[in-house]
């Protein structure tokens, strides 16, 4: 699995410091980035595109829904995952039109072991094929 790549998008500080220290464990299989906003994220995925883009829902200047909607033109490839601590239906109505997979904040590692096991299993070179 080495070589893999995710990256976390929290315009929060302490979410972001916390998903940090949760994560160091699978430093190991994975290549791990932050970025504390979507103009942030854009630039690092330029840089090198990741297979996973985990983000926000709710942040200042560009919002999850809008990040995810560049990144799912941009980098068809890249899996989208949504967090949220907000327990709206239209949120996650909303979330989930753009997103691939969904994690409620604070995330629990034991639902990013999960997910990330998930995706391992499923070849995330194939994460695209449910856009159609």
């Amino acid at each position: 699995m080495s070589g893999r790549s995710i990256l976390f998008v929290d315009d929060e500080p302490l979410i972001l410091n916390g998903l940090k220290r949760m994560l160091k464990p699978l430093a190991h299989d994975w290549n791990i980035s932050f970025a504390s906003g979507a103009a942030e994220a854009l630039v690092l995925l330029e840089i090198a595109p990741a297979d996973i883009i985990a983000t926000d829902m709710c942040m200042p200047q560009m919002n999850g829904l809008e990040l995810l909607g560049l990144v799912k033109e941009k980098y068809p490839a890249t899996v989208r995952v949504m967090m949220t601590g907000k327990s709206d239906y239209e949120i996650y109505r909303n979330g989930m039109e753009i997103s691939q997979y969904f994690l409620w904040k604070p995330v629990q590692m034991s639902a990013m072991e999960t997910l990330l096991q998930l995706l391992s299993n499923r070849e995330i070179s194939l994460a695209g094929e449910s856009d159609g």
